[in-house]
């Protein structure tokens, strides 16, 4: 079953709306036979769709079979239908003409569960790593940025206001460490703007009402994210509400719910020159809360809600460093033990004395481990500080359990992430040999609940 957003966005060409929200995103877009049909003729647009597979069905025809997708929220394609043509009204002075196709996600039939099955245990620890795997992969891309897209509004579907379509009030862009590269304020010329709606974003109605519109901004928010792996959280909503800025810009109004114009594939090739990846949705597999009702993992809930662009960015990029601990500490943990096995550790290294030399892996497999957190069971304040180290390490010490100069292991399983506090009671104390046994069972327990979950 293709990963929620773990592919590469295809060609603008292939992106579509699909009830407001474009579709595409790495699944696979496919002509029902009636469009097949359609496309073929002399007059019709002339480009050869692939047929849907017999393999994919959408979910109301398994569903028929007494079947759901394995996971709702992850399509393995979709399939659109015959344009028609619709009269409509919404945003215009009289109804006009336009031609409407309708997009639905279709799942592996081969994939899909009994109604009321929930996933396995092997399922659920697959969609984990899966998760963990892009999150990973996502930190160690050079290419990859955070984008924070706030928006206010509702999809065109849901109004008949199209200055107050979903509008786009604030974008950031950062690097996967949620340092800020770019970020602007626009004025999505709504005449009067929503305070509440605006501080759900951490920002004001003045601060909005005096930015530049979105036409002046474009030029450089594109810059910022052409050819780039755009990862954000929560990604139809606010690549939808980008669409629609777009669409703004160039037709001067809102087009409604599913019409298709010649001016939007200009839009999709423009934006297609980025990759749009769901934080969202991965870290729905990775928390793994299933719900029977939906099918679905349950989607986990903005991790910055009522504040700016920067601070959620920061946020995301939190997100993926705990999204990506199993997996990279599975492979520092090996690294380490690669090490050991070498005879590279405690080999003495002539300095103002004699150091014994150490496993830059294991040490930063255990900062991993910890997420920023004293790893003292017992500790009174386990995130002492929210600050980083200039390099974005967590500000903790790293301490093997059983002194290192005396033979204490080299590998993360052995060795501990304290604060400050706990370090020193720990060196120096009077009952630090007593917190070694507890530290060693604290070390080997939390390493082996990571390495379950890699």
């Amino acid at each position: 079953m293709t990963s929620p957003s773990a592919d590469p966005a295809p060609s603008g060409s292939e992106l579509v709306l699909c009830g407001g929200i474009p579709a595409g995103f790495g699944a696979r877009l496919f002509a029902s036979a009636a469009a097949r049909t359609v496309f073929a003729r002399p007059h019709g647009i002339g480009q050869r769709w692939q047929a849907t597979p017999a393999g994919l069905r959408s979910a109301a025809e398994l569903g028929r079979a007494g079947r759901r997708p394995a996971n709702s929220l992850a399509p393995d394609g979709f399939q659109f239908g015959a344009p028609t043509r619709a009269e409509v009204a919404v945003g215009r002075e009289r109804p006009e003409s336009v031609m409407v196709t309708r997009v639905e996600p279709l799942y592996d039939v081969h994939e899909a569960q009994e109604s009321d099955a929930e996933p396995t245990a092997d399922r659920l620890a697959e969609d984990r790593r899966s998760a963990s795997r892009w999150a990973a992969e996502v930190l160690a891309d050079p290419n990859a940025v955070i984008m924070s897209v706030s928006s206010i509004g509702e999809p065109p579907r849901h109004t008949t206001r199209p200055l107050q379509a979903l509008s786009s009030c604030e974008f950031t862009v950062a690097d996967t460490a949620g340092s800020v590269l770019w970020r602007q304020l626009v004025n999505p010329e709504w005449g009067r703007l929503p305070q509440r709606d605006l501080a759900a974003w951490g920002l004001s109605a003045d601060q909005v009402a005096d930015a530049p519109p979105f036409k002046e901004v474009s030029p450089s928010l594109i810059e910022a994210i052409s050819g780039k792996r755009v990862v954000l959280f929560g990604r139809s909503r606010a690549y939808a509400s980008l669409f629609g800025d777009f669409e703004y810009e160039i037709l001067r109004d809102r087009a409604p719910d599913g019409d298709v114009f010649l001016d939007h594939l200009e839009i999709l090739s423009t934006l297609g020159r980025s990759w749009w990846e769901c934080a969202q949705l991965n870290a729905a597999a990775f928390f793994g809360e299933w719900n029977a009702a939906t099918g679905a993992y349950v989607v986990p809930a903005d991790p910055a809600e009522g504040r700016s662009g920067p601070a959620r960015c920061r946020a995301i990029a939190d997100l993926l460093r705990t999204m990506a601990t199993p997996t990279r500490y599975r492979d520092l943990d090996r690294t380490a033990r690669e090490t050991t096995a070498a005879g590279r550790s405690h080999r003495a290294r002539p300095r103002v004395g004699t150091q014994l030399s150490r496993s830059a892996a294991a040490r930063q497999a255990v900062l991993e481990r910890s997420l920023g957190a004293c790893e003292n069971p017992s500790c009174p304040s386990p995130r002492y500080t929210s600050d980083r180290s200039v390099s974005g390490d967590y500000l903790l010490e790293v301490d093997h359990v059983d002194d290192h100069a005396r033979g204490g292991a080299d590998l993360p399983e052995a060795m501990i992430a304290l604060c400050p506090n706990c370090h020193a009671v720990k060196t120096r104390g009077t009952t630090g040999e007593q917190m070694r046994e507890v530290f060693r069972r604290a070390a080997r327990d939390r390493h082996r609940h990571v390495l379950g979950q890699a």
